[in-house]
């Protein structure tokens, strides 16, 4: 059987845009099997929002009520969680998740439920919310992996969101689902339907941008003649459904000669300030990501040992922080608390990360 993207592999593709950007028609018509009623499907669909309804009996595939029976965004991860983990590796060809918010928010609460399957406590979570997160996005990147590896492309489904900074909205649109699904995906596009079309008949085809903000490729390959990696896609996608990807698959677009429509990016899609916008808030996941990974090396020594952490004594406390401030300045004292203990006191530190906490200060002084 031929490859869905010959003779290229694309395992998870992601798509976002506004409701009839074409998602998930995206989705469905991947597979030239989805025409085929003379054989069994070879799409799956867990469906969040009962998006795929109204193909049902029109195209071939298989569909997974994820609501059905559920109450909440927890119950639904649970059933997606159990529809993929029997199958078996390539039992389908497409899967697709239809959409990913309710299925995030599920896992969020399944995690900060079930602290000691990622090896933390209750209390370790409240105290620390880049260990939680943390936790959150490397089991959500562990089970998209895994659901990939159960078809031949897996593909992800975001809505688009209004975009807040504080309590106060801006107007401005941005993809509705955390950064992971961006860090996973070989293929993640903005889909949204032709513009100029809409002044007469709406596009059957989506467009697509596929360069980063509003999308990405990893998709490359080495071009013959320079030796020299070489992009497959162009940043603007007019036909961005399936058989336009493939139609670029066999021919890669002159990178020196672009097209003016497969430059074209849209202003009112993604303006300069959403642009920063979105490169500020990955920036902060980092942040937090990094808040995390210092953290979690001094809770696991907590977790481990056979000596019970105990809280430290007020002359302790005092004579903790008189040492610090001799070394340090208060600010720097508080970026190592947060950033290396996940605290914000001298107090609520454990005897074992006090005795650090000054051998730490110690070297910074030598």
């Amino acid at each position: 059987m031929t490859k869905l993207w010959e003779p290229y592999n694309i395992p998870i593709v992601g798509l976002a845009g506004e409701p009839n950007s074409g998602k998930t028609m995206w989705g469905l018509t991947v597979d030239p099997n989805c025409l085929r009623f003379d054989i069994t499907p070879t799409t799956l669909v867990w469906d969040t929002e009962g998006s795929s309804v109204s193909y049902v009996g029109a195209l071939n595939f298989e569909r997974v009520d994820i609501t059905a029976g559920a109450a909440n965004a927890s119950e639904m991860f649970a059933a997606w969680k159990a529809s993929f983990m029997p199958l078996s590796p390539r039992q389908y060809r497409v899967c697709m998740l239809d959409t990913v918010s309710e299925i995030e928010s599920g896992l969020a609460n399944y995690v900060k439920s079930h602290p000691s399957e990622f090896g933390y406590t209750a209390n370790q979570f409240a105290k620390s919310a880049g260990l939680f997160w943390g936790a959150v996005k490397n089991e959500y990147k562990r089970l998209l992996i895994l659901a990939a590896s159960k078809c031949e492309t897996l593909v992800l489904n975001m809505h688009m969101q209004q975009e807040f900074r504080g309590a106060i909205p801006t107007g401005k649109r941005i993809p509705k689902g955390k950064d992971t699904v961006i860090e996973v995906t070989s293929l993640y596009m903005t889909l949204m339907r032709d513009t100029k079309a809409k002044e007469q008949k709406v596009s059957q085809r989506p467009s697509g941008i596929c360069k980063w903000p509003g999308g990405k490729s990893r998709l490359v390959r080495i071009n013959p003649e320079t030796g020299q990696p070489q992009q497959l896609l162009p940043p603007f996608i007019q036909d961005a459904s399936p058989d336009g990807i493939r139609e670029y698959l066999k021919a890669p677009p002159d990178f020196d000669n672009l097209k003016p429509s497969e430059q074209a990016i849209p202003d009112k899609i993604l303006t300069e300030d959403e642009r920063l916008a979105i490169k500020a808030g990955i920036a902060s996941d980092e942040s937090t990501r990094a808040q995390a990974d210092l953290s979690r090396v001094e809770l696991e020594k907590e977790i481990h040992s056979e000596i019970k952490p105990e809280g430290l004594d007020n002359k302790t406390v005092e004579d903790l922080r008189q040492k610090v401030l001799t070394k340090i300045s208060l600010e720097d004292a508080k970026t190592i608390l947060s950033t290396r203990y996940a605290v914000t006191k001298l107090s609520q530190l454990t005897s074992l990360q006090a005795a650090d906490l000054e051998k730490h200060i110690d070297s910074l002084g030598n």
